[in-house]
């Protein structure tokens, strides 16, 4: 019952606040990846944990609504967003595998794309730049894990990231460049708990911020588990069996992007974030081999979408856009657990 109740009180902070008022322990523009927890267990990690993607291909849609102003008011008719639609590709390869030393390589390719049904008075050019404009992110990672003695372990990951507007399939023009890094430290106590504390850094055309988290994965039952690492995420999960987790609970989600605005026969760079915290119900389900189906429905919390112009805070502006559920469908695989040490 304890396990419920913490869990509950989680989830009663995280949708207790106003999409105005941005909690500030939320890491608005840490790089995602720099969150990513997949290869930090030490040793095997707790029996039944959540699956690590080594190759995965997602499609997320997110509902559409109107925007309402962060700071004044926005004249009428508003900004309307008929939806926004995600397509992610990520894959890890192997650089090294030793007994207790991993190093791995890492790729993503991921995009939004903002289809509005209506374009508002306030901000025209803008919001009609970015309608249908394929906003693309390009990274690459190196990640290292350290197996250390008595059941801890450490990782580092070093990440780039292109983001922006831009033509082709990357960029490596500077106002695109986003730099990251995460160092992490756990320790699996025994097979049904883990902790740990980490410090995720990134350095992007918006700014520069790092973010201190803890980890905490700790298995009640057999059937029953936590997985976290607070602030960015925390789900119960539930191991229906071998080949059926479910995942319920909060997750932060922010990303950034670089584009150019044409006004008045000038080129206007907009830097814009947008920010939200997602109450999310995943299912992993194993297909078949190496193969497995990831689907996740929820309510998606949106926070303010900054809109900030380099060298010009007369032109930055806030608009939040209305609070709306959403829907991921995807594939990954990983290998066996028998296969993983």
């Amino acid at each position: 019952m304890l396990k419920f109740c913490l869990f509950a009180l989680l989830l009663l902070f995280t949708f207790n606040t106003k999409a105005q008022d941005r909690p500030p322990v939320f890491p608005e523009d840490v790089e995602g990846a720099a969150l990513d927890t997949d290869e930090v267990e030490a040793g095997a990690g707790i029996e039944g944990k959540s699956k690590a993607r080594g190759l995965s291909f997602s499609f997320t849609q997110v509902q559409g609504g109107d925007y309402k102003a962060e700071d004044g008011e926005l004249t009428p008719p508003l900004t309307e967003i008929r939806n926004l639609q995600d397509i992610a590709f990520k894959m890890k390869f192997p650089i090294l595998l030793k007994e207790k030393t991993k190093i791995l390589g890492g790729y993503r390719y991921i995009t939004e794309v903002y289809d509005y049904d209506r374009l508002g008075a306030d901000f025209t050019d803008v919001f009609a730049t970015i309608n249908n404009k394929r906003f693309k992110e390009t990274g690459l990672e190196l990640i290292g894990n350290q197996e250390l003695p008595d059941k801890s372990s450490f990782t580092l990951r070093l990440i780039f990231t292109a983001k922006g507007d831009y033509a082709g399939l990357v960029n490596f023009a500077d106002r695109y460049h986003v730099y990251a890094a995460q160092a992490v430290w756990t320790k699996q106590k025994n097979a049904t708990f883990e902790w740990g504390v980490g410090a995720a850094f990134t350095s992007s055309f918006r700014r520069t911020i790092g973010l201190p988290f803890v980890i905490l994965n700790k298995n009640f039952s057999r059937k029953w588990g936590f997985e976290s690492a607070l602030p960015a995420f925390a789900s119960l999960r539930y191991n229906h069996s071998d080949n059926t987790i479910f995942l319920f609970g909060p997750k932060y989600n922010s990303n950034s992007y670089s584009f150019d605005v044409e006004r008045n026969d000038e080129s206007i760079i907009y830097n814009f974030n947008h920010s939200e915290i997602r109450l999310a119900l995943s299912l992993q389900q194993k297909l078949t081999w190496w193969i497995w189906l990831d689907a996740e429905v929820g309510y998606q919390e949106n926070f303010s979408t900054d809109f900030e112009s380099p060298g010009n805070p007369f032109l930055d502006f806030e608009a939040e856009p209305r609070s709306t559920p959403y829907f991921s469908i995807g594939i990954f695989l990983t290998p066996p657990e028998e296969t993983r040490n």
